[in-house]
């Protein structure tokens, strides 16, 4: 197993039962209601949450429409005991982002809430994400913005990071890897510390 994936599992079971008061809880908690403003939700749509925590992210989606089908994957067990606790309507098992254990064409909707930063295989969960998204489904990763020259200084530590944390990436960093894995319709928005990058599967038959 990558030590990344080690340091992340043993560093979130240990904030799974108080995650939501934590530094961290409350810090991303303002950049997922900002992904929820942008977000795009149909009806009976099969949406899946990468790096999923606790599952308030589902359960908030769910609260909005509740027809549409919800996943949440998250690679530290605890966690996914917290979210199978709080919400028993939500389908939540253990896993990597590098292998996503779903069927092909299968979700309309995939999110990662700041979490993108702690996958050391990013270009394999890209080429899975286009995998398991349906032609037309969309991919929302949502993450922490750091400044060029600070995430130059932050990437560099990161190898001794105790979180798990693998890389920041910009924007374009992220964009660079959707186009490299056939994504297209790419839209990026930015507030504050957060930026999401959208992408569309569109696969012509």
């Amino acid at each position: 197993m990558n030590k990344y994936y080690d340091k992340s599992r043993k560093a979130y079971n240990k904030k799974a039962i108080n995650y939501d008061k934590t530094v961290i809880g409350r810090f991303t908690l303002s950049m997922k209601l900002f992904l929820l403003k942008h977000i795009e939700l149909k009806k009976e749509a099969c949406v899946l949450d990468v790096a999923c925590g606790n599952g308030w992210f589902l359960s908030q989606l769910v609260e909005r429409e509740r027809s549409i089908k919800a996943h949440g994957i998250d690679i530290a067990p605890k966690m996914i005991e917290m979210g199978k606790k709080n919400y028993p309507n939500i389908n939540f098992k253990v896993g990597s982002s590098a292998k996503l254990n779903y069927k092909d064409n299968y979700f309309d909707l995939i999110t990662v809430n700041a979490a993108f930063h702690h996958f050391p295989e990013a270009e394999k969960f890209i080429i899975e994400v286009k995998r398991c998204l349906k032609n037309n489904g969309k991919i929302y990763i949502n993450e922490i913005y750091v400044l060029p020259i600070l995430r130059h200084v932050l990437n560099f530590f990161m190898p001794i990071a105790k979180n798990g944390d693998y890389k920041w990436y910009s924007p374009k960093d992220i964009t660079k890897l959707y186009l490299k894995c056939g994504l297209k319709n790419i839209h990026v928005f930015k507030h504050g510390y957060t930026e999401i990058v959208v992408a569309q599967k569109q696969d012509i038959n």
